[in-house]
């Protein structure tokens, strides 16, 4: 029974350590401010350590839908065959997408905390440059 409990106290330490942690550039950096049009991402970020920098990213310049799932890239233009589009708090985007087929509508989501960056302070997916905005988070 002993070594029943240190083996499985010992293979829980092993996958413990063996998942590797993808650490977001906006994990810490960013919080959401806004989802406009189901494809508009508003985000206040900081630029340095006292620079609060409000930016927004237009989504379908990098989000595709592919067969029913949401994939990153250029031009993807989701919003054609999406609906029903909703942003998380960490930043995980979920929609109702089309199959190629145009029948189906499947739920599918894509975490961007993984694939969006932060340069500056401003938001960027892709390569994709950032666009200022004049308004501040909350307003």
């Amino acid at each position: 029974m002993r070594a029943s409990i240190l083996f499985t106290f010992t293979l829980l330490q092993l996958l413990a350590h063996g998942r590797k942690h993808i650490k977001s550039p906006l994990a810490g950096n960013c919080t959401m401010c806004g989802f406009a049009d189901q494809h508009r991402l508003q985000v206040n970020c900081f630029g340095d350590p006292t620079t609060n920098i409000t930016s927004e990213l237009d989504l379908r310049d990098c989000v595709g839908n592919k067969n029913g799932t949401l994939v990153l890239g250029d031009k993807g233009n989701y919003t054609d065959s999406c609906q029903r589009c909703r942003m998380s708090d960490s930043f995980v985007l979920d929609c109702r997408c089309e199959e190629e087929s145009g029948w189906a509508l499947d739920y599918t989501n894509l975490d961007l905390g993984k694939y969006l960056d932060v340069a500056g302070g401003y938001i960027t997916c892709l390569h994709k440059t950032h666009n200022s905005e004049d308004h501040i988070c909350g307003q």
